[in-house]
């Protein structure tokens, strides 16, 4: 539930909005109906707060980071979001050496960070980043631009089109006369690595592939 910030508003209804620009994305989707982060900034701008997570514990050194993640969240087909689809995007998407040639180095990962970086589940629903150097300002991070990324990677959607899970992947590459690896495949079916608001718009917005918080 969400406290607001004056009152209750009335549910129903139908939203208009006016875009300008050549892009429907970057003229004004992007900022209502996009993703949402981990953390978001307080209405008055005080600090961050929980946003898909629901409890952030963080070690005395800021080198750790466990969030949980609320029950009962789902992407747009109905299916569960939650810690897999978040550790699908950093370890196989992210960490990824043919998706990611360039690194694993991203807006909320900065090079001084990647070595000795890791992410893992524990327990029911959370997962635990684990920086080599501390990293206190990773909160202000998440809550802007550079946190977009966490939900958009639907682990039970992407794995089909991935080869550590689909040792078939193949053949579905054969029949696009477009593609010339599964690389290729996983882009054209979902984001690319840097988190491309254009890119996850146009997934969201198809059927095939309309995944998204």
């Amino acid at each position: 539930m969400i406290t607001p910030l004056l009152e209750e508003g009335t549910y129903g209804g139908t939203m208009r909005q006016g875009i300008v620009g050549g892009s429907a994305t970057w003229g004004g989707m992007l900022y209502t109906v996009q993703w949402e982060n981990l953390v978001q900034w307080k209405t008055d701008f005080s600090d961050v707060e929980p946003s898909i997570a629901e409890k952030i514990d963080v070690s005395a050194d800021a080198r750790e980071y466990i969030f949980t993640f609320r029950d009962g969240m789902k992407w747009s087909d109905g299916e569960p979001f939650g810690a897999d689809d978040v550790l699908f995007y950093i370890n196989d998407v992210l960490m990824n050496e043919e998706l990611s040639p360039g690194g694993p180095g991203t807006d909320w990962l900065p090079a001084s960070q990647v070595d000795g970086f890791s992410a893992e589940k524990v327990g029911e629903n959370a997962v635990k980043l684990t920086f080599p150097n501390p990293y206190g300002t990773l909160p202000y991070v998440l809550a802007t631009w550079g946190g977009r990324q966490f939900a958009q990677y639907p682990r039970h959607y992407l794995e089909q089109f991935h080869k550590d899970y689909n040792p078939n992947v193949d053949e579905l590459v054969a029949q696009d006369s477009t593609l010339q690896d599964w690389t290729g495949l996983f882009f054209k079916n979902g984001p690319d690595t840097w988190g491309n608001p254009i890119v996850l718009w146009m997934c969201r917005s198809t059927p095939r592939s309309g995944r998204g918080l």
